[in-house]
C-alpha cells in the first residue's frame, strides 16, 4: 500500500470506509422494508449492476415508497 494512502487511512475513518466499500455492497437494513431493495442495489461495487441514472432509482424509490405504511 503506498504511502499517502496508509496515511490517510489512518486520519480519515471516511476514506477507510469508502474505499472498503468500492469492494463490498452495501447492504440494507431490514428495517427499511420496501426501500431495502433500493439500496442495495443502489450500493453495489459494480456499476453496472446500479442503477443506470438518477430517474431509474427514482422511479424505484416511489414505486417502493407506495409500499411503505401511512
Amino acid at each position: 500500500m503506498p504511502r499517502i494512502t496508509r496515511c490517510i487511512w489512518r486520519r480519515s475513518p471516511a476514506f477507510g470506509t469508502i474505499a472498503m466499500r468500492s469492494h463490498r455492497g452495501v447492504q440494507a437494513p431490514l428495517e427499511l422494508g420496501p426501500l431495502g431493495p433500493v439500496v442495495d442495489r443502489a450500493g453495489r461495487p459494480d456499476p453496472a449492476e446500479r442503477y443506470a441514472d438518477a430517474a431509474g432509482m427514482g422511479t424505484a424509490l416511489a414505486r417502493a415508497a407506495r409500499q411503505l405504511p401511512p
